[in-house]
């Protein structure tokens, strides 16, 4: 179940595809940015937790 997801792009592409489930929680790429995109800023940077969960934070 994808919950709580963001998807930001500076330019244009086509929509986000998932295989799964998703709730109202997420803002897919539909050919703009949601609300939520606005308040990020700087390049995103991946990790790992010690629980194998992926961890992304912004500038």
């Amino acid at each position: 179940m994808f919950r709580n997801n963001t998807s930001c792009r500076s330019g244009g592409g086509s929509n986000d595809k998932i295989v799964g489930n998703s709730d109202s929680s997420n803002q897919f790429w539909s050919g703009s940015n949601g609300s939520r995109c606005s308040s990020y800023r700087g390049a995103p940077r991946w990790s790992f937790a010690s629980d194998g969960r992926l961890v992304v934070t912004f500038g």
